[in-house]
């Protein structure tokens, strides 16, 4: 995956799995940004669907761990679950339950 740090291995992991299904769609920029504003930013609306799944995809110590690795806070990283909710993304019971306590 280009534009990556050695130290980012959880986003390469992330972008990959998300990925999986579709072909390499989502960027590991397009997590990053998302992560660091706290909302969905993607360079295409099909990237952008895509990545509205994070929580319901990738179990949430990896999505903790993108959120570290992009620099970005879990406060950012529940304002892009919140952001995704928003959008008709699913609710994820895991994801919520596990940052209850870290909030």
């Amino acid at each position: 995956m280009p534009n990556l740090c050695p130290h980012q291995h959880g986003i390469a992991m992330a972008v990959t799995h998300l990925n999986a299904p579709y072909g390499a769609i989502v960027s590991p920029s397009d997590l990053i940004e998302s992560l660091s504003q706290g909302e969905l930013r993607a360079a295409s609306p099909k990237a952008a669907a895509i990545l509205s799944y994070l929580f319901i995809e990738v179990e949430p110590r990896l999505v903790m761990r993108c959120a570290m690795e992009s620099g970005s806070s879990l406060l950012k990283a529940n304002q892009l679950y919140s952001d995704t909710i928003k959008g008709g993304a699913p609710r994820s019971a895991l994801w919520e339950s596990s940052i209850k306590a870290l909030l």
